[in-house]
C-alpha cells in the first residue's frame, strides 16, 4: 500500500523536508465497548533538498476528539 492510495493525508514541509501522514481506523484491533479505539499511521518523510540530511529523532502529536494530546519521542 502506498501513502497516496491509502486515504486522507496530512502533509507539512519544513526547510525542504516533506512529511506525509496517513491515518486509518483499525476496527479489527479496536474494542469500542471498552472505549479502546485503535488507529494505524503510515508516515513518509521525503528529502526535497539538494543536500543529504539525516533523521536523528522524531516526535509527534496525536489529538483525539477531546483534544487530549499524546506526545511520543524516539531516537532513530
Amino acid at each position: 500500500m502506498t501513502v497516496e492510495a491509502a486515504g486522507p493525508i496530512s502533509e507539512a514541509i519544513t526547510e525542504g523536508i516533506r512529511v506525509e501522514v496517513m491515518s486509518r481506523y483499525a476496527p479489527e484491533n479496536a474494542r469500542p465497548g471498552d472505549e479502546n479505539w485503535l488507529f494505524e499511521y503510515t508516515v513518509r518523510i521525503t528529502n526535497e533538498r539538494t543536500e543529504i540530511v539525516q533523521l536523528l529523532s522524531r516526535h509527534w502529536y496525536i489529538t483525539d476528539a477531546l483534544t487530549t494530546r499524546v506526545r511520543s519521542k524516539e531516537r532513530v
